[in-house]
């Protein structure tokens, strides 16, 4: 009984040693490979139908954004691809060539898809130079893994900068007609790491079909991450802007009210110039932030004009006051011209008293006014950006 169960043992287990290829040797493999390879050709297609098209599975997965330059309307991300198909010329019983059901060798040897990126910046054929190998089953089924670095054209939307979206594709055809070959795509996020500056919110894949030529294309849809520039940009902006309307706060007198608002009117120049230099030259839309700091720009050059203004028209009742203060009386009559004087002081106190209180309503009317205007331009900004952000 014993002797019956050792040898059933063996022989499992010999069964199992074949089966897992332990009995192949480097003859069978050159004997394999020179089986395979004496006839084959990688200058046709892989069916031994010639008129039956090659159904070729392609998968991207992209691994990361490398760059979305709005200047430029380019769009780079690295990837690697997962190809795989069927090839008829390269089909082999295991049982003759020692067990082997799987062998790698140099893509170069064999017929691949040649695919190519219509809207690419740099080089079309995606896969021209790779030198990676392929994975061939006993059944003709290949599997190749390249990897490149893609950079194609996108066109670039920035009108609700920096809480926009993107929507950049990437155009993938074969050199072959659809009847030829046929190409199935999908979009594997799998070893997908997340980009500092862009978020990527959805992927989508279509065909079009265009002169008996299959274009596959494959659309990233991005979205920015406004942290960055809200706290660089646009903080900073609303809290000069509102400084500049508290220049009405300051008093007339105090020499101050003018270069405070210029100081203001040069600082909201300097964020314009950086936020114009972050975006297109051209622009079919106009962009909201821009906009917004062109209104503030404007209020503020009126801010200084008021300033100005109101300096001139207070400097004006100053000399006014000084030539009516400096008046001589006769000295024959001095004693009358004390007791006008006097009552001539009590009344230009209380001219100056009034004159203040003109020119603290007036001033505290500007602020009502520039203030309104403030808080609905920036409610306006803000609105519009949350509502762009939430969706």
């Amino acid at each position: 009984m014993r002797f019956f169960d050792f040898t059933h043992l063996c022989i499992l287990t010999m069964t199992l040693l074949a089966s897992r290829g332990y009995s192949a040797t480097l003859a069978d493999a050159k004997n394999l490979y020179d089986d395979i390879f004496r006839n084959y050709s990688a200058d046709y297609r892989p069916n031994q139908n010639q008129s039956k098209n090659v159904y070729i599975s392609l998968q991207i997965h992209p691994t990361n954004f490398l760059a979305l330059d709005e200047l430029k309307h380019s769009f780079s991300f690295n990837s690697w691809f997962n190809l795989s198909w069927v090839d008829e010329q390269l089909v082999w019983n295991p049982a003759d060539h020692g067990n082997f059901k799987l062998i790698h060798t140099p893509s170069s040897k064999i017929w691949k898809p040649s695919l190519e990126i219509l809207n690419s910046l740099t080089k079309r054929e995606i896969f021209g130079d790779d030198q990676s190998k392929v994975d061939i089953l006993n059944n003709g089924r290949v599997t190749w893994l390249p990897s490149a670095v893609v950079e194609t054209a996108c066109r670039v939307d920035v009108s609700f900068f920096p809480f926009d979206e993107q929507n950049c594709s990437v155009i993938i055809r074969s050199i072959y007609l659809s009847s030829e070959m046929w190409l199935d795509g999908k979009i594997v996020l799998r070893d997908f790491s997340d980009n500092g500056g862009w978020q990527l919110k959805d992927t989508d894949l279509s065909y079009i079909y265009n002169a008996d030529y299959q274009s596959l294309i494959a659309t990233f849809k991005m979205k920015r991450r406004p942290t960055f520039y809200v706290q660089t940009i646009i903080l900073p902006i609303m809290v000069l802007s509102f400084l500049n309307v508290m220049t009405f706060w300051l008093p007339d007198d105090s020499g101050e009210k003018i270069s405070f608002a210029t100081s203001v009117l040069l600082s909201l120049t300097v964020f314009l110039s950086i936020t114009s230099g972050l975006l297109p030259q051209t622009s079919d839309k106009p962009v909201s932030i821009t906009i917004y700091i062109s209104v503030l720009l404007g209020m503020s050059g009126l801010t200084v004009l008021v300033a100005i203004l109101l300096q001139y028209r207070s400097a004006k009742k100053y000399r006014e006051a000084i030539a009516r203060n400096n008046g001589t009386g006769h000295p024959k009559i001095r004693y009358i011209s004390d007791i006008v004087r006097f009552k001539m002081s009590k009344v230009e106190d209380i001219n100056c008293s009034f004159d203040d209180m003109r020119s603290s309503r007036l001033d505290s009317a500007l602020f009502g006014v520039f203030f309104t205007v403030w808080v609905l331009c920036s409610t306006l900004f803000l609105s519009q950006v949350y509502f762009q952000y939430s969706v």
